[in-house]
């Protein structure tokens, strides 16, 4: 016989011997015999056991996935009672909601679900299994169409607090620090009603970022659409590798309209825009379907921690960086006189596909990177490098979407939709805006604000990081 837990315990254990006064204590979770890490698989007998981490209710709380049945401890209870409560020490509503949803719930409909533990709400009798579809269709407090952003504000439906207090403690955590540190956030500070002003002012906060991003897209002609995943990881909490998916569609969406002008106008060369998208497409496609979502969710435990999720959001701080460069210094490229060759044709795909590998990976259309390629390496003016580059966007951005949508059964698509449409009128309101005001005297302007927000990115996420 041997004792067997999730290899976290160890910070449950430091937790509770500080808070105990536990000197002795050995917190290296050298009392079990087997620290187990997710995926893990053990042997008993002829019974092979999968183990699920699923931190939420504790940082060290797994899940036991046998043949056709999964054994959920704390993390998921009967679809009437919900889920573990996430108040402990350590606990976290975040990461207890994306254990059930890019956990639990791509299992299949008919696991079998064995509960830890059993409440019997208003007096019903005791049960104890349910299945991976009644959860998705029922729980009270996580369906399989329950978002992120709305489950704090619909929480008032559900029959116990702990979640939503533990939620609502980490979005307004993520409002309040934004790209900068986190701090405490207690459960009896703030939010004893689901109604308070500051999670409205949250929910307001993320869709009035949506219209600000239409509009400096119309207003300057594109790169407001570069803040859809600060806004989206850093507002709405939502994990960089789905939201970098989600700003995709709204990058490539409202990449339509802008190329759809420059098209009219003359100013895209669409020949090119279809050499150039091609090999590009198939980068970013390719990183949506398989890159992305093959990387494990801990890349490295030493000398630092680096999560797939950090490791997106440092990538875009950077590209951010040079991104508002272009925009600050209005660069000029100097074209050679040599004639175009094999050597720079084979360059050219290249180039192309490694843009949409790195579009694919942080969610952003990449066109600071397009337009010089396009005017150095294919000759033509920069008002055609814009409008070319524009069309190459949106049909980048939205075919690596379709990958995201193979892979993810849970994209929110309500919250999507309403933040396009927000964004949307946003871009109209930049258009008009447009005309009164010359949106080229403001791209330095915004330049500057996107290097900020690059930098605050930088320093949370390699020096501020928890």
């Amino acid at each position: 016989m041997q004792s067997v837990i999730g290899k976290s315990v160890t910070e449950v254990q430091d937790v509770f011997a500080s808070i105990l006064s536990l000197s002795t204590l050995k917190t290296d979770g050298s009392q079990f015999d087997l620290l187990i890490e997710d995926g893990q698989t053990l042997q008993a007998g002829s019974i092979h056991i999968q183990a699920i981490h699923t931190p939420g209710h504790t940082p060290t709380c797994t899940s036991y996935h046998i043949d056709d049945m999964l054994f959920t401890g704390d993390t998921l209870f009967m679809p009437d009672f919900g889920t573990g409560r996430c108040d402990f020490p350590k606990g976290s509503a975040k990461d207890l909601y994306h254990s059930v949803h890019e956990k639990l719930y791509t299992l299949p409909d008919q696991t079998r679900v064995f509960v830890g533990h059993d409440y019997q709400p208003n007096g019903r009798a005791l049960a104890w299994e349910t299945t991976i579809a009644d959860s998705k269709n029922h729980n009270i407090h996580l369906k399989a169409d329950t978002t992120e952003a709305s489950l704090f504000l619909s929480a008032k439906n559900a029959t116990k607090p702990s979640m939503r207090h533990g939620y609502c403690c980490q979005v307004f955590k993520s409002m309040l620090m934004a790209v900068f540190s986190r701090k405490k956030c207690t459960r009896h500070s703030l939010f004893k009603n689901p109604h308070q002003p500051e999670i409205i002012m949250i929910s307001l906060l993320g869709y009035l970022a949506a219209v600000a991003i239409g509009f400096i897209l119309g207003l300057l002609g594109a790169g407001g659409s570069i803040l859809s995943v600060p806004v989206f990881v850093y507002v709405f909490d939502i994990p960089a590798s789905i939201a970098s998916g989600y700003s995709l569609f709204i990058v490539g969406s409202l990449a339509v309209f802008g190329s759809v002008a420059y098209y009219r106008r003359g100013s895209v060369n669409m020949p090119l825009a279809l050499m150039f998208a091609f090999p590009s497409l198939i980068g970013v496609y390719t990183s949506r379907r398989w890159i992305v979502p093959s990387l494990p969710d801990i890349i490295l435990q030493s000398p630092i921690t680096l999560s797939k999720d950090r490791l997106i959001l440092i990538v875009f701080g950077f590209l951010m960086l040079m991104a508002s460069v272009f925009m600050v210094r209005k660069p000029t490229y100097k074209q050679s006189n040599q004639s175009e060759n094999l050597l720079t044709r084979i360059w050219f795909i290249v180039q192309s596909f490694l843009v949409g590998i790195l579009t694919g990976f942080v969610g952003a259309g990449g066109g600071f990177m397009i337009v010089p390629a396009l005017v150095l390496l294919k000759k033509i003016d920069m008002k055609l490098a814009i409008g070319t580059s524009l069309m190459i966007v949106s049909i980048n951005s939205l075919i690596g979407f379709i990958g995201d949508i193979q892979t993810n059964p849970t994209i929110q698509w309500r919250f999507l939709l309403i933040f396009w449409a927000l964004a949307v009128i946003g871009l109209f309101g930049g258009t008009l805006t447009s005309k009164i005001i010359p949106g080229s005297k403001l791209k330095p302007l915004f330049g500057y604000f996107v290097l900020l927000i690059a930098l605050g990115m930088l320093a949370k996420e390699l020096f501020l990081h928890t």
